[in-house]
């Protein structure tokens, strides 16, 4: 039986680019290589796709980028092509085959329903939420508007563009403090992993937590504070997705940031938070209406605050390419409520991928 061969996209355009190379990795570790065939693309940071054939300790630490024998590629919008197509050292290209996509790139160029975009092109099947969800998901200012009118908890938000604030920053300031008072936290619309976000408790943090969110992204949410336990839950599947119980962070900071989540040890990560089950199942069944009503397929990592005091469960944001690292909560969630290993995580989305594109294909054009 012919193998399945798999294109896994990694690195790209992104302040998430390491956390790729890390997710790849790990994803290269653990797949089925009896069943599916490995073509490996890395996008550099400044958007260079080279097929390489490094290993994924070689990707994981970055050197993969200098490797001699790597090639420029590109997946062409031509759906009649098939593949992606290889630069040869003496000018001329070759067409590499390809099946299937796994695109493990977090954040902007990748999460946001980009290169999403590219495959519907190409019709290509890949893993993942589609270009709507991809989008929606990734910017949080859309992610609220978009549940409004579902029954589920959110904290109390604003936003300001970048030319607001460029045009009257302390106007924007004003407001902010009118409507959600302190402590807030501040985050770019459409960056992941915490990645410039701030927690400010008077004047002086709260515009510094806004120019610093302004250098990831062109909009900026400010929320207010909700004191509780961090949770989150794992989703995999489209037809009857399955969801995992929740987890919980306890963050050992004020915020829970890129460097707590990946690079030091002060977060403790519970894959079965300490909860009563039925509280639990509460969280879980949020997840699934939240993944159902922004048009979620493949998986997708859930975020929420357990309001202690008031009872309540709050929807935080949607991860719609959640880690696959070492310390990434998505596959040991997986693996604590449903047995699932990481192997068999790949494989259910890979599976999910090619039915998701074969119900696509039935579409009228």
């Amino acid at each position: 039986m012919d193998k399945t061969t798999v294109l896994i996209l990694f690195g790209g355009r992104s302040s998430e680019h390491e956390i790729s190379l890390r997710s790849a990795a790990t994803i290269l570790s653990n797949i089925d290589c009896d069943k599916y065939t490995v073509v490996k693309i890395g996008i550099t940071r400044e958007g260079h796709w080279l097929l390489t054939c490094a290993d994924a300790e070689t990707i994981k630490s970055g050197a993969w980028e200098s490797l001699p024998d790597n090639r420029t590629a590109f997946l062409p919008p031509d759906p009649k092509a098939g593949g992606v197509f290889v630069l040869n050292g003496d000018g001329t290209y070759e067409l590499v085959k390809i099946d299937i996509a796994f695109p493990v790139l977090h954040g902007m160029h990748g999460e946001d329903g980009t290169v999403q975009g590219l495959f519907e092109l190409a019709d290509v099947p890949y893993v993942g939420c589609s270009v709507t969800a991809s989008a929606v998901c990734m910017d949080k200012v859309c992610t609220k508007m978009m549940l409004a009118d579902v029954e589920v908890n959110q904290a109390k938000w604003i936003h300001f563009t970048y030319r607001e604030m460029k045009l009257a920053f302390k106007a924007c300031l004003d407001h902010a403090e009118q409507k959600l008072g302190y402590p807030v936290f501040v985050k770019p619309a459409s960056a992941g992993s915490s990645i410039g976000v701030s927690r400010a408790k008077d004047r002086e943090e709260l515009s510094a937590a806004l120019k610093l969110a302004m250098e990831y992204d062109s909009k900026v949410i400010v929320e207010e504070e909700i004191r509780g336990r961090e949770l989150e839950v794992a989703i995999i599947g489209t037809k009857a997705p399955f969801a995992s119980t929740c987890c919980e962070i306890i963050k050992g900071t004020e915020v829970y940031d890129y460097d707590a989540k990946y690079n030091n040890d002060t977060a403790q990560t519970f894959a079965k938070a300490r909860m009563d089950m039925e509280k639990a199942d509460d969280v879980r069944m949020a997840a699934l209406k939240v993944y159902s009503a922004l048009g979620c397929t493949g998986m997708a990592r859930a975020d929420f605050f357990y309001d202690t005091e008031n009872d309540r469960i709050i929807f935080n944001e949607m991860n719609t390419i959640p880690g696959f690292t070492n310390k990434s909560m998505f596959p040991q969630m997986m693996e604590a409520s449903w047995g699932f290993s990481i192997t068999q995580q790949v494989d259910m989305l890979l599976e999910d991928a090619l039915e998701q594109h074969k119900q696509r294909g039935r579409l009228k054009i």
